[in-house]
This record gives structure tokens, C-alpha cells and sequence, in this order.
């Protein structure tokens, strides 16, 4: 299920970094995930991204976009599923927003069906307050 999905973008009213954190599975059937976050907030980048404890197996692709509505991969292109340990997002673009935003995590697991995999996906920012 996603979080604050339909709500306000999270901010808890202090100076420090916070963050969404989402365990996914291989059987899970969820392929997109969305976090939304404040105006003004900052992504930190090295900290975001996805810490895979059981390698996803499927047949051909074994990977997450990390984006918003604008593009679907804008910060983050083809983060590898298939390796263990973290897998940090790779920005090449801004990393504050300036509006309320969305970012989406989208698993692409294709090819023959996967029969393992475990996953957190970890997005962190410090909003504008």
C-alpha cells in the first residue's frame, strides 16, 4: 500500500532528516510505490535508494525508476535489484522540489517470474522549515 498516498506531504515540524522507508518482496504484486514530499524539501540523495538483503531473480530485468510525474526515472535509472547491499539513487538533476511532489518508485521485474527477492526502499529529505 503506499504511503500518504492521499494526504498532505509529510513534515513532522523539526530541523532534522526524515524520511519514508518501504520493505517490498518479490510476491508482493505492488510494482509502484509513492512518497510524497514537501515543498521546498531537499532529496538527499546518498541516503535514498534501495537496500536489496535477498537478490529479485526474475528472468530479464530486476531494477527500480526513482522519479516523479515529470519523469519517471529522474532520479534514479535502472537501480539495480539484483545485487545485495544499498543502491543509492543517482541524481543528475536538482535535488530540492518546489512544490508538494510525489516521488515514485516503480519495480521493473520482467521476464520469468521471480521467486526471490527482499528489498527496503529508503527515501530521505529534509523539509524547508
Amino acid at each position: 500500500m503506499p504511503l500518504n498516498a492521499n494526504t498532505t506531504a509529510r513534515d513532522a515540524g523539526f530541523q532534522n532528516v526524515q524520511y519514508y522507508r518501504k520493505r517490498i518482496q518479490f510476491s508482493d504484486g505492488v510494482l509502484t510505490w509513492k512518497f510524497k514530499i514537501p515543498a521546498g524539501a531537499i532529496i538527499l540523495a546518498p541516503l535514498s535508494g534501495v537496500d536489496v538483503q535477498t537478490v529479485f531473480n526474475a528472468g530479464t530485468n530486476n531494477r527500480v525508476q526513482i522519479g516523479d510525474a515529470s519523469n519517471a526515472s529522474k532520479y534514479g535509472l535502472n537501480v539495480s535489484l539484483a545485487a545485495l547491499g544499498f543502491a543509492p539513487m543517482a541524481v543528475a538533476v536538482g535535488h530540492k522540489v518546489t512544490v508538494d511532489t510525489d516521488i515514485v518508485f516503480a519495480v521493473d521485474n520482467s521476464g520469468t517470474a521471480a521467486t526471490t527477492g527482499d528489498a527496503e526502499l529508503v527515501l530521505a529529505y529534509i523539509p524547508a522549515n
